[in-house]
C-alpha cells in the first residue's frame, strides 16, 4: 500500500469540484462513492510507471493512492482541489490469486485518504497513525467477511517479496488482525447480553 503526492498540473483530470461537507456519516458515504469511482486496475508494469510518475522512482506496489502535490490539506489548504486529484490504483498482477481480498485492499486506501481529507476525521493524527488506523479498519472489514486470515496471508507474501519491510509489515498486520478478532468477539458478547 502506497500513498503518493504527485506533480499534477493545477487543473488536471477533473473539472468538477468535490466538496466534503455535511454530517460525518453522510460526507463519508459520498466520499467513499467518489473514491471508488477513481479506482484504476493496472498491471505490474503500469503500476511501476504510475509510482514513478508520483515519486520519481518506479517500484512495485499492490495498491496505492495519489493526490496532487501542492494541494495537500493544510489548515489553510484547499481540500476540494486536493481531493480532485485523487487516484487509487490496484495492481492486478500483484493481487493475482488474491482477488477475493481486493475490497479490503481498497478499504485501506480509501480510509487513509478519508482520514487525511475530512476535517476532524484524522486532523490530529500523524501519517503513521492514519496508516495504522486504516490497517485496523481493513482487517476488521476482512474478518467480518471471514477473510482476515486470507488478507494476512497476502500481506505475509508481500512482506517476504520486499524483504527489509518483513518484520514491520508482518507485525502490523498480525496486530490488526488480532484487534479485529477482539473487536468482533466483544460485539458478540455484548449482543448476547
Amino acid at each position: 500500500m502506497l500513498t503518493l503526492m504527485s506533480n499534477l498540473p493545477e487543473n488536471a483530470r477533473f473539472e468538477k469540484r468535490y466538496v466534503i461537507e455535511g454530517d460525518m456519516m453522510e460526507a463519508k458515504e459520498k466520499f467513499y462513492e467518489l473514491a471508488k469511482s477513481r479506482i484504476q486496475h493496472l498491471n505490474n508494469a503500469q503500476t511501476v510507471e504510475w509510482v514513478k510518475t508520483g515519486i520519481g522512482v518506479g517500484h512495485e506496489a499492490s495498491a496505492g493512492c495519489v493526490v496532487a502535490a501542492g494541494k495537500k490539506m493544510t489548515p489553510e489548504g484547499n481540500v476540494e482541489k486536493w481531493v480532485e486529484g485523487l487516484e487509487i490504483i490496484i495492481n492486478d498482477d500483484a493481487l493475482a490469486g488474491f482477488e477475493d481480498i481486493v475490497p479490503f485492499v481498497v478499504e485501506h486506501e480509501i480510509y487513509e485518504i478519508w482520514l487525511t481529507s475530512k476535517k476532524g476525521a484524522g486532523e490530529n493524527l500523524t501519517p503513521r497513525q492514519m496508516h495504522l488506523l486504516s490497517r485496523r479498519k481493513q482487517y476488521l472489514a476482512a474478518e467480518e467477511a471471514g477473510k482476515g486470515e486470507r488478507l494476512l496471508e497476502f500481506h505475509t507474501r508481500e512482506a517476504l517479496k520486499h524483504g527489509k519491510e518483513t518484520p514491520l509489515l508482518k507485525q502490523e498486520c498480525e496486530e490488526a488482525l488480532a484487534y479485529a478478532k477482539r473487536r468482533i468477539e466483544a460485539r458478540r458478547k455484548a449482543n448476547k447480553n
